[in-house]
């Protein structure tokens, strides 16, 4: 019987939206679904899914999710996922867990390679090696270096977690979603709560697994343009061992309360905050809405959403805006992943009495938009964009298909039909059925939100030493355990943190690492794929022009030369961006202005771009709208583009005082869960003009410049506006503008048609190029904020340091990565990551950690890295593996646009066709000894290095304890 014998056909059938031919399968013996969708995306992705609805807040599922990735049966090594990355063309491999899912997705453009991750994926989920010490190291164990010494914790999940509960904005958006579902798994942690994720057994660990990963309980999906038959032999290679199972894994449906509640907390802030006037809190109106299956009401809400919050000028997001009861929108906005819709909005930035006035203000806006209707073109911009999106389906580098995979797990998972939301036309145009009736939105505002008892208020509060408080609790329930220990208990703890320790730092055999399936190098292009690139002068103006197919959509770049800034002024350029499109113009309001891009185009953002150019001490800085529409539509976009860059008003100060806010807060945001983005930029600032930069406009820098940019505002309009207008008088002019567009040839008479509107808009004027003088901060910094794990960085000039630029640093930091990083820092040291980062073109290394419990261990193990280059048996197969590794990074996938704006930014760098070509060629031909001559200039930067810790007040003070005075400490939140 052939393996597709095996499978029951449910149905075949021909998906226009995905441009793809779908086949449902269910397996005969074990009642496995695999949905099966064949096209001909070269970006194949596969994912195995269960679903896996936690009864506690332990994190059971979160940490089966990273141990399951820890050895298999036929994959007998410590870290077959680890193996992997080293030496795969993937473009996507990782792992999530959701509150009711668990989801194993992987993606590559190379079959063989394709094939290689399923295999590792499907014995992994099916065949793990969940042993005690691989629950230990992923989820928690106790640690304690000696019998008189003190107890902790350590494990992966656990640290991380503790990272996640350390940012004020993901605890809202828990309490928000746990408040409106006391009753079912969704009021619960799935991730781990870091107070109870310790009273997780290894027993219970192993329990769930036993429970729910099982074939019986398996969602399975394939997607692009592999062989649709061969799929089907491969899922019964490892589903003919299983026969049928009753799991018992159903999502029960939240029961609806009669009255609302209203749930306050809090979190830690400074006493410095405290005194400067900066306790702010936050707050969300949460409401339960209906089941997400059903798909015509799931996306009429997806519309309602964008109406009310998706644009600057939406009626509530401008109404909460402009309220100065807050500083940005909080809330997740409508959450659509799980069994039941939820929608959740507020401020954040507000003070704690005003939490009130937020609430009534939410209702007294949805009132009058029941009441009174909503704008026609209101409903019209939301619909464009929803449906644009949907066809679109460009989510960046991430998989076009795992998104498809996504969107369908939001009803297959619940039984459903899994095409029900990936086949949008169907139930999106019942809804823009409804949509020609009076009142529809406004009937859902009506019976979902005015009269839908089911909701919640979530007041989160700051409040003083909190952090500290709750280390000292932690500290001393610690201590009451150690002291609960029989000497027998102290030494078995000691000993086992030696065995896990040992078996951690126990190098895989080489018969366990011969049976990881790899490409060799000889499998790999020799050749560099290029992408098509050629001048598009536009009178007088520089421009590029890509010829690649895009769906019939045309997207446009308009970009800015910065260089034409003097340095006091770059901090306004990513919020000039802004307000070129958020401020309105001369010839309508803001509001009006968000609605017409959101009913015309595809959408405008800004983007800044700065980066080091090879041979040139001069940094390529630029400003760019990024633009797309349908091509019928592009003159519509030129014309709105023409608009904002031609007739911008500056002078609303109480509209500029909003996006300053709204900047801060987003700014503020990002701090302590993307600690480790922060300090590496921070550290490149002291050795790049281009990162120096960088940091005035995206890092902490930028970040203080946005909190005194507020206070002049009001106390010194305008000088504030006359810095407007020197930097829109400096930079808006053609001698300065670029264009870059990506579009069908066939379509490109019709584009350039449109273009004259946007030249005219552009006034001539010559431009200078300032000289830019960097004023530096520390080298050594101590970063303090309220945060339960620390985020580590080590970074020097490699080029300064004598080293000549090579195409096998790519391979060489890339093995560091994965292999003396992340067994270092993450696997012993408890870390969520530990990694290293290398830019050829600047020549700026540096080293890394992501949400760490430790900060001098760290810092040793970074500096242990030159020895272990040196010293490393590597063997050619793993010189190999990290060249696989390396080319399957510089091969990445990118989509039309994507292909576009990276063409466009290599001629900025001076990245030609030939360099890249040399590069790859180093690449292919790297060996042992680049490995070793990279050892030697670590030496130097273990000499000579800078370091920057962002991190709890705790760690920074215990570092100086240890060497006194070696950072300059200041405390950020």
């Amino acid at each position: 019987m052939s393996a597709k014998e095996k499978f029951e056909l449910i149905f075949d059938r021909e998906i226009r939206e995905m441009k793809s031919l779908v086949r449902f399968y269910r397996h005969i013996a074990t009642g496995a679904e695999v949905l099966s969708m064949t096209n001909d995306d070269d970006n194949k992705v596969f994912g195995v899914c269960f679903r896996t609805p936690p009864s506690d807040s332990t994190g059971v599922a979160h940490i089966l999710e990273h141990s399951v990735l820890c050895g298999s049966r036929k994959y007998p090594v410590k870290e077959p996922f680890v193996e992997l990355v080293k030496g795969s063309l993937k473009t996507f491999l990782n792992a999530f867990t959701y509150p009711d899912k668990t989801c194993y997705p992987v993606a590559s453009q190379n079959v063989q390679d394709f094939y290689n991750l399923i295999d590792v994926y499907l014995d992994a989920v099916f065949y793990p090696r969940l042993t005690p010490f691989v629950f230990q190291q992923e989820g928690w164990h106790y640690e304690m270096a000696e019998p008189d010494g003190a107890l902790g914790i350590k494990g992966v999940v656990y640290n991380e977690m503790k990272g996640v509960y350390s940012s004020p904005d993901s605890l809202l958006m828990e309490l928000s979603q746990q408040s409106l579902f006391p009753d079912t798994t969704y009021g619960l942690e799935s991730g781990g709560d870091p107070k109870v994720i310790p009273t997780l057994t290894y027993e219970r660990f192993k329990s769930f697994y036993e429970s729910f990963y099982h074939p019986s309980n398996s969602r399975i999906y394939f997607y692009g343009n592999d062989d649709p038959d061969r799929r089907l032999e491969i899922i019964e290679e490892y589903l003919k061992d299983f026969s049928r199972a009753g799991v018992e894994s159903s999502v029960l449906l939240q029961r609806r309360g009669t009255s609302p509640a209203r749930i306050v907390r809090s979190f830690g802030v400074s006493g410095d905050e405290a005194a400067a006037g900066g306790l702010k809190g936050m707050i969300t109106v949460n409401w339960l809405l209906p089941e997400a299956t059903d798909a015509e009401l799931n996306l009429a809400f997806r519309v309602l959403e964008y109406v009310l919050i998706g644009m600057p000028g939406s009626p509530l997001r401008r109404a909460l805006i402009e309220s100065r009861l807050g500083e940005d929108l909080a809330g997740t906005g409508l959450e659509t992943e799980l069994r039941q819709l939820y929608f959740s909005t507020g401020l954040k930035g507000i003070l704690v009495e005003n939490g009130g006035k937020v609430e009534s203000l939410i209702f007294e806006t949805l009132s009058a938009l029941a009441r009174d209707g909503i704008d026609p073109a209101t409903v019209e911009a939301a619909v464009n964009t929803i449906e644009f999106r949907l066809r679109e389906n460009n989510y960046g580098h991430f998989p076009q298909g795992l998104a498809v995979m996504l969107r369908s797990l939001s009803t297959w998972l619940y039984d459903a039909d899994p095409l029900s939301l990936p086949a949008f036309e169907a139930p999106l145009g019942r809804v823009k059925e409804n949509l020609k009736s009076a009142g529809f939105l406004e009937g859902l505002i009506r019976e979902h939100f005015l009269e839908n008892p089911h909701r919640t208020v979530v007041l989160l509060r700051p409040e003083v030493g909190l952090t500290e408080r709750e280390n000292e609790v932690e500290t001393g329930r610690l201590e009451t355990v150690k002291n609960s220990f029989s000497a027998d208990e102290v030494r078995s703890v000691i000993e086992n943190a030696k065995i896990l320790e040992k078996m951690q730092s126990s190098p895989d055999s080489p018969e366990a690492l011969a049976t990881i399936p790899v490409l060799k190098v000889s499998d790999l292009d020799r050749r560099n794929k290029t992408i098509p690139m050629e001048t598009w002068p536009l009178d007088g103006v520089r421009g590029f022009y890509h010829d690649l197919f895009t769906s019939g959509i045309t997207y446009l770049d308009v970009g800015f030369n910065l260089r034409a800034l003097p340095a006091e002024y770059l901090p306004y350029a990513p919020l000039f961006g802004r307000l070129l499109l958020e401020m309105g113009t001369e010839f309508q309001d803001f509001a009006s202005l968000s609605q017409k891009i959101s009913r015309k185009t595809g959408g405008i953002h800004p983007v800044m771009f700065t980066s080091t150019v090879m041979g040139d001490s001069v940094p390529a800085t630029w400003l760019f709208l990024r633009a797309k529409s349908m091509t019928a539509q592009t003159g519509e976009l030129a014309d709105i583009l023409a608009e904002v860059l031609g007739a911008v008003k500056l002078d609303n100060r109480e509209r500029f005082r909003q996006i300053v806010l709204e900047e801060k807060a987003r700014q503020e945001r990002k701090i302590v869960p993307s600690g480790h983005q922060v300090i590496n930029q921070r550290i490149r600032a002291h050795f790049s003009l281009a990162d120096w930069v960088k940091e005035l406009t995206d890092g902490i820098s930028y970040f203080l410049f946005l909190g005194k940019l507020a206070e002049r505002i009001d106390e010194n309009w305008g000088a504030v506006l006359a810095d407007l207008e020197k930097v829109r008088g400096l930079i808006a002019g053609r001698s300065l503008a670029v264009f870059n567009l990506t579009a069908d040839r066939k379509d490109l008479q019709t584009i350039e048609r449109a273009m004259p509107s946007i030249l005219d808009s552009l006034p001539d004027r010559a431009a200078a190029e300032p000289e830019w003088q960097p004023a530096l901060f520390p080298e050594f910094e101590g970063i303090i904020v309220p945060s339960q794990v620390n985020y580590v960085g080590k970074g020097a000039n490699l080029y300064r340091a004598g080293y000549e630029a090579h195409g096998s640093s790519k391979v060489i930091s890339g093995y560091l990565s994965s292999t003396w990083l992340w067994e270092k820092v993450r696997v012993q040291g408890g870390a969520y990551g530990g990694f290293c980062l290398f830019d050829r073109i600047s020549g700026v290394f540096t080293f890394l950690s992501y949400r760490d419990p430790n900060l001098m261990k760290t810092l040793e193990n970074f500096d242990g890295a030159a020895q272990f280059l040196r010293d490393a048996d590597i063997s050619d197969d793993e010189v190999a593996k990290a060249i696989v590794g390396a080319i399957g990074e510089i091969d990445s996938f990118m989509l039309p646009d994507m292909k576009g704006y990276v063409s466009m930014l290599r001629s900025f760098t001076g990245e030609t066709d030939e360099i890249r070509q040399q590069m790859r060629e180093q690449i292919l031909g790297a060996t042992v000894n680049d490995f070793r001559v990279f050892a030697e200039v670590l030496d130097q930067m273990n000499r000579d290095g800078i370091v920057k810790v962002l991190g709890s007040q705790t760690a920074i003070e215990s570092a100086l304890a240890e060497r006194p005075g070696w950072l300059n400490t200041f405390r950020l939140l």
